[in-house]
């Protein structure tokens, strides 16, 4: 019976144990069966069968022709299924600048603007990445990237150009770029550069420098710190070796409004007066920043760019030259000198023509009773053209009668590297010096000279012996203090 009830019972285990294992079965497939019935993961699975059993897209990137090369995806081209992502690189060539990457049909030529197909993650960056977002599914339309690039500026060609000799010394400097879009205000400090200078380098308004308004339009180009003339974008200097800055003997940089001989634009920067010193060696150097726009992106210089010249090795013997004004059946006005009267008038100083041995004097000449100065004005323009560049002043010649003919150097109103100008508004008030100080009659002539001393004296017509003498009678001599 023990025995009996022992096998009884040992029957009785191994039914559990069978019962639960089959459970378990029952629990295992029961469980897969849930499993495969989740949402994420059959579409996860459906997803990887698809992308099994898809075909691969091919998409070719490429660039305009002489512009770069494409160095990935390699040879240009890459095959892809949706969902992968690959590499985009581009070499560009020195005279191009790459913009962005672009999606477009190589059928149409249409463009993308958005992620439909392919999304680039960032298109302004020259290496970056694409995804694969979406079969077209459209005959019509043939996926491909390209990166867009725009040719940089380029300077064609400058003036003065370098000579053993060298250039005049009063010559502007023309810079000619191959694009008429420059942007102009590269050579101006927008008023944020303004304040952020004040701050970085201690300055104040004052220090600034301000262009002409009808070139510049007023806008400033440069300032001053140490007594050294800085421009902005602009270097100029001796040498590119010691680059002492030449800066002082330059002012106003501006743009030419017309179009150049190849349809560029054309950047001036001004000689001022007088010019830089004979036969020195100049480097104007124009950094990379110098751009214009293309799709609202800026395209640069590929680098810094210098030009060179020398100014004249010799001192160059080019005559000024004097402009009278014209009357009204449009002859030469040689009224050119004006004075002040007693009663504050001005009166026109009367002339004459210089002859050999002699010449004759005006039978009427206007008497002056001022001691300590005489009031004068003048209206005529001095020109050196193709010379080293009129001076800043203009001479009075003085004739008293003595061998000795002293002179007096007054002022331009203004001046430019080739031109000085004056005005019936401008006074000058001359004082009574040694030459001056007795009573009398004096005669004066106008004379004009260059930064190399050449000198034209105001003539008759083009012969050097005639000159126009202008008369004065100084009633009263200056009294010894």
């Amino acid at each position: 019976m023990k025995t009996s009830h022992s096998n009884f019972g040992h029957m009785k285990a191994v039914i559990t144990i069978l019962g639960g294992a089959f459970l378990c079965v029952v629990l295992l497939f029961s469980s897969c069966d849930n499993f495969l019935k989740g949402s994420k993961t059959r579409q996860d699975l459906e997803r990887n069968i698809e992308y099994a059993n898809a075909d691969n897209y091919q998409i070719k990137v490429n660039a305009q022709k002489g512009s770069g090369i494409v160095t990935k995806p390699a040879a240009g081209e890459a095959k892809v299924k949706v969902s992968d992502t690959f590499n985009l690189s581009f070499s560009s060539e020195s005279d191009s600048q790459f913009l962005k990457w672009e999606v477009y049909n190589t059928l149409t030529n249409e463009t993308f603007t958005d992620d439909t197909y392919l999304k680039i993650e960032n298109p302004l960056m020259i290496d970056t990445t694409c995804t694969f977002v979406k079969d077209p599914e459209d005959e019509n339309i043939q996926l491909a990237v390209r990166a867009v690039t725009a040719k940089r500026p380029r300077i064609v060609l400058s003036t003065p150009t370098y000579q053993e000799t060298g250039a005049p010394r009063s010559s502007n400097v023309q810079i000619f770029f191959d694009k008429f879009n420059m942007e102009t205000n590269i050579i101006y400090y927008t008023q944020e550069e303004m304040e952020e200078l004040k701050k970085k380098e201690k300055l104040t308004d004052e220090d600034f420098l301000q262009g002409d308004n009808q070139k510049c339009g007023g806008q400033y180009y440069g300032y001053i710190k140490d007594d050294v003339k800085h421009f902005k974008n602009i270097q100029i200097a001796s040498s590119c070796v010691d680059g002492s800055s030449l800066t002082k003997y330059y002012f106003d940089p501006y743009w030419e409004k017309e179009p150049n001989y190849v349809g560029g634009r054309t950047l001036v920067i001004q000689v001022t007066n007088p010019p830089p010193p004979k036969d020195v060696s100049i480097s104007i150097t124009l950094a990379k920043d110098f751009y214009y726009f293309e799709d609202d992106i800026a395209v640069t210089l590929r680098e810094d760019s210098t030009i060179n010249y020398k100014t004249n090795v010799e001192k160059e013997d080019v005559k000024p030259a004097i402009i009278v004004p014209k009357d009204e059946q449009d002859n030469d006005n040689y009224n050119v000198i004006k004075f002040k009267d007693s009663n504050g008038d001005f009166i026109t100083l009367p002339f004459s023509v210089s002859g050999l041995p002699q010449y004759p004097k005006p039978k009427t000449i206007p008497a002056c009773n001022d001691v300590e100065y005489i009031t004068m004005s003048f209206n005529f323009t001095a020109t050196d053209e193709g010379g080293s560049g009129i001076a800043n002043r203009f001479r009075i010649l003085i004739y008293n009668g003595s061998d000795v003919h002293p002179f007096i150097e007054l002022p331009y109103l203004d001046t430019t590297q080739n031109a000085g100008y004056t005005q019936w508004s401008k006074e000058y008030l001359i004082p009574r010096s040694a030459y001056l100080r007795s009573a009398g009659e004096y005669s004066f002539v106008l004379e004009v000279i260059d930064n190399d001393g050449n000198s034209k004296k105001l003539k008759q017509g083009e012969t050097e012996l005639y000159w126009y003498y202008f008369y004065l009678n100084l009633t009263q001599s200056v009294p010894n203090y």
